[in-house]
């Protein structure tokens, strides 16, 4: 039985390494123009609000808003962007007032990355994302 186990498990692994392997001539005239060889790490998030003259106060996390770490409060006046690290989830709260009544605007995102190996390269790709928490009337 310990036989037949480790006969299934090497051809998993053989069949698996097959994939790997690329056809030379296909490496030869690929075009790398496509193909981010850099690994992101951080990119600037644009962040939307509706601009006040009076100003928005606006609460910025790593995590989502009810639980995460805040990074920042401040109050803002127009859109603005902030530099963060892929790897984590961002949210932000903003707080507008409108005649007697505050209204609080919540959004968050997760930027990610991922690499593939083409040819004898490792290609990246990222999915950048922005937060907007501007009024829609």
């Amino acid at each position: 039985m310990k036989k037949i186990f480790f006969i299934i498990i090497f051809i998993i692994f053989s069949l698996n390494s097959c994939f790997l392997i690329y056809d030379e001539e296909f490496c030869e005239d690929y075009n790398y123009s496509d193909c981010d060889t850099y690994e992101p790490y951080s990119f600037d998030m644009e962040i939307v609000i509706s601009s006040r003259s009076e100003g928005v106060p606006v609460w910025f996390y790593y995590g989502n808003v009810e639980n995460g770490t805040l990074l920042f409060a401040d109050t803002v006046y127009s859109t603005f962007y902030e530099e963060v690290i892929f790897g984590g989830e961002y949210s932000i709260k903003a707080e507008y007032k409108e005649g007697d009544k505050i209204i609080f605007a919540v959004d968050g995102c997760k930027p990610t990355k991922r690499s593939t190996n083409k040819c004898d390269s490792v290609c990246w790709t990222s999915s950048h994302c922005d937060l907007d928490v501007s009024l829609i009337y």
